[in-house]
């Protein structure tokens, strides 16, 4: 950014309330402005954690990602992405199946269930 773009910026954030400046002199977030922030950062590392654990992606791609996903993600698709999360800590072992299928997938391009045979049982 071009130095009258940086102020043009904090003065934006100024008037909205989120951020206390004087030029040449030290930036604060408002109240306002630490929760809008917390926001953010709560919605990065929910986003990274995602791509990591369930997509597989590389910490640093799933950085870069989440960077750019965190400002444009409806809340419903984050809220359904944490639940997930939780799926998988509390339902470990269903989870484990879950996230095997999908690395089995993701390498080979076939489901599991075709090399796993499943025991009988009563039902099958």
């Amino acid at each position: 950014m071009k130095p009258p773009s940086v102020v043009e910026f904090l003065d934006r954030l100024a008037e909205k309330g989120l951020v206390e400046y004087e030029k040449r002199e030290i930036l604060r977030l408002t109240e306002k402005g630490k929760e809008i922030a917390s926001r953010i950062y709560s919605r990065h590392i929910a986003l990274k954690e995602f791509l990591i654990k369930v997509l597989k992606v590389s910490e640093d791609v799933a950085e870069e990602d989440a960077c750019y996903m965190e400002h444009g993600v409806n809340e419903i698709t984050l809220n359904n992405m944490l639940l997930f999360l939780k799926y998988l800590e509390e339902c470990p072992e269903a989870g484990r199946y879950t996230i095997e299928g999908f690395e089995h997938y993701y390498k080979h391009r076939e489901c599991m269930t075709k090399q796993v045979k499943r025991p009988k049982t009563r039902y099958t």
